[in-house]
């Protein structure tokens, strides 16, 4: 070993030597380990991102029909409780199902335009208009104001498309609202594109939202 180490000196002096050692540096032991923790961090993000995603998804995305197609769907609404029975009263559904025509997206991007209920043979679709629209229900006629403006052209876009979306499947459609006063102004609204009616009398329905539909934005 002496003389050994005396070569290996000798050879040095005469020609700079680099020392190679068997253990690679702690930045290279290291390397494998960190792109594990790196990978399993972008996981655990996307993880964070892709969950609330999928849970934001509507329920009704995947019940979607095809163009053409007439189905019944689940669907999450908000509404006062008045404007729910009258609802349910109007098209015999029960709260969270709607009628669902399948369109091409240049009509609806989610693909389909959603009715309250339809006639027991099909052959009708039947969108139901309770309380907390701008109306003066004693006179028959919209109030005025930015507001009022707003929720005619938000009814007036969806005449467009459920008038679209009917055509497509050859089905009549029928507005239908609780009482006279809400009549004469949807009336005067449509224009005679849509026929509006009053709901047939019955105990359950209700004929003003009262209370209950003060404050809100009608339903659509």
């Amino acid at each position: 070993m002496p003389r050994l180490s005396m070569v290996l000196r000798q050879a040095c002096a005469r020609r700079p030597c680099v020392m190679h050692s068997a253990v690679p540096p702690p930045t290279e032991l290291n390397t494998g380990e960190n792109m594990n923790r790196l990978l399993s961090k972008a996981v655990r993000w996307i993880g964070r991102i892709a969950l609330p995603l999928a849970l934001a998804v509507p329920a009704w995305a995947a019940d979607v029909p095809a163009p053409g197609e007439v189905n019944i769907i689940s669907v999450k609404e908000s509404m006062s409780p008045a404007n729910s029975a009258f609802q349910a009263c109007v098209t015999g559904l029960p709260a969270g199902q709607t009628v669902a025509v399948g369109v091409d997206k240049s009509i609806s991007r989610t693909g389909m335009v959603k009715f309250d209920g339809q006639a027991a043979d099909g052959s009708l679709l039947i969108e139901a208009k309770g309380f907390g629209y701008k109306i003066d229900e004693k006179l028959g006629v919209w109030k005025e104001g930015y507001v009022s403006e707003r929720m005619q052209r938000k009814l007036l876009r969806q005449a467009d498309r459920q008038m679209q979306a009917a055509k497509s499947v050859g089905r009549a459609i029928r507005w239908v609202v609780p009482n006279a006063g809400i009549q004469r102004a949807f009336q005067q609204l449509l224009s005679g594109r849509i026929p509006v009616e009053v709901a047939v009398p019955k105990p359950e329905c209700p004929k003003s939202g009262g209370s209950q539909g003060s404050g809100t934005d009608g339903s659509f």
